[in-house]
């Protein structure tokens, strides 16, 4: 475009004899040529900053995956209740390991509190580290896209810590993952409501 518009000031001393029509048609000329350059720019990057979404590269955006279609959100989606999964079985497994030890009294009771903790600990900085962000964000993004009306249906909605006590606002499955010493306990529920938010897209 630079060299488009270089040669046309430099042969416009050329052009003066017919310098009406001239311009005129090059006004148009360099319009529709920017016009295209632009359009054409726009949708190549933006398919791009799809397909970054798509495939999980590039910088994280406040919604990265407002772009995809809805098959590749649902294909997303499973890949993260996939990941949670993983997580939670292995804490699981780990976390029946210690009881074996406590009960064959291979550890005492402060000894096992302290591997417990540690344990807990590990498996909260593993999900922060890998999945946790993009598994709230997949979640956000089901939400807004499967009907308000199917929420209850597949029992999604607000949790309350005390119902009864209306002083209590309302918490969040978001909020309560979110929570650093609540993470990996609602693990399997965010996993399960993903799975069931993903199945009901259109």
């Amino acid at each position: 475009m630079d060299a488009f518009l270089k040669y046309i000031t430099d042969n416009l001393a050329l052009m003066k004899p017919a310098k009406g029509p001239i311009c005129a048609l090059m006004v148009v000329m360099i319009v529709a040529c920017t016009t295209f350059w632009n359009w054409y720019f726009g949708e190549v990057k933006s398919e791009n900053s799809r397909l970054k979404s798509v495939i999980g590269i590039g910088s994280p955006a406040v919604s990265p995956y407002i772009e995809l279609t809805d098959g590749e959100l649902r294909t997303k989606a499973l890949r993260v209740v996939k990941a949670l999964r993983g997580i939670y079985s292995h804490h699981q497994n780990q976390m029946s390991e210690l009881d074996k030890k406590k009960k064959k009294r291979e550890v005492t009771e402060i000894g096992f509190n302290d591997l417990l903790n540690k344990e807990r600990q590990r498996a909260i900085e593993e999900l922060r580290n890998t999945v946790q962000v993009e598994a709230l964000m997949v979640f956000d993004q089901l939400k807004t896209r499967v009907p308000a009306t199917a929420h209850m249906q597949l029992g999604i909605g607000g949790l309350e810590l005390n119902p009864a006590d209306k002083r209590d606002a309302p918490i969040s499955l978001h909020r309560m993952f979110s929570m650093t010493d609540m993470s990996i306990v609602m693990t399997p529920l965010l996993a399960n409501n993903i799975e069931e938010l993903a199945k009901a897209l259109p």
